[in-house]
């Protein structure tokens, strides 16, 4: 249902060809449009987009903390009470309940679009490829964020973005800069 709201987006203001990203379950609604549409989309950009809510589990075990500072951690607490402050308790829980239902592995293995995949290792050694549920596929790069956690966009926001700017980059060489 998410990638169809931003399809209908993309639709009305009449978008051919489009870069695709977001964290988390936006990560996880980049792959999906690599799927529905692979035809408009140039390239996806998925931070920390789980594709099987296994993934959790199976590749990070029972590693909860975070790696953020004081600081940083208040800013996530903001920003998570602002979304929770604008749903309903009906969208909390089915927003809560959207992760456990998706698998993105049909999509990763059929999809010809450019892939990002970009996620913390959280001080540990990176876990296979495997046990992520990403395909090692020509089409999809795989990035590791020595020492960041699921909150890699607070801790190291000009890291993802140098990473996200050298994979559409490489994708369109001749874009001075990303739009």
């Amino acid at each position: 249902g998410f990638a169809d709201d931003v399809l209908r987006v993309t639709d009305a203001l009449k978008l051919e060809r489009f870069f695709v990203g977001g964290h988390s379950i936006g990560g996880m609604i980049a792959i999906e449009l690599s799927g529905h549409r692979p035809s408009a989309i140039r390239g996806a950009i998925s931070l920390e987009g789980w594709t099987h809510y296994e993934v959790q589990r199976n590749a990070f075990g029972d590693v909860t903390a975070t790696t953020l500072n004081a600081e940083q951690e208040a800013k996530r607490l903001a920003a998570r009470a602002r979304v929770r402050d604008n749903l309903t308790d009906e969208q909390l829980v089915e927003f809560a309940s959207v992760w456990r239902r998706w698998n993105g592995l049909p999509i990763l293995n059929s999809t010809n679009v450019p892939i990002l995949e970009l996620w913390g290792d959280r001080g540990r050694a990176a876990p296979s490829r495997a046990t992520m549920r990403i395909p090692d596929r020509a089409n999809i790069r795989l990035e590791w964020l020595k020492g960041a956690s699921h909150s890699q966009l607070i801790e190291r926001p000009a890291e993802v973005a140098a990473h996200i700017n050298q994979f559409i980059k490489e994708i369109d060489p001749y874009r001075s800069t990303p739009d």
